[in-house]
């Protein structure tokens, strides 16, 4: 995975665009942060279901 570093906006005009673009994407990310809860979720206990135990399974999940 590659890091996106991005420049944060300096001039009032760009830091006001910058927070209305957030405000209109806001639900989307929301959104899709609950999609990837549920989808986690489900691997999880996905794992449990086939013998592994609690840790094994979080540590599963965190290479995911």
């Amino acid at each position: 995975m590659t890091d996106k570093i991005h420049q944060l906006p300096t001039k009032p005009d760009a830091i006001l665009a910058a927070g209305e673009e957030l405000r209109r994407k806001l639900p989307a990310l929301i959104e899709n942060a609950t999609m990837i809860a549920k989808l986690k979720r489900a691997h999880y206990n996905a794992y449990l279901k086939e013998g592994f135990t609690p840790e094994q399974a979080i540590e599963l999940i965190k290479k995911l």
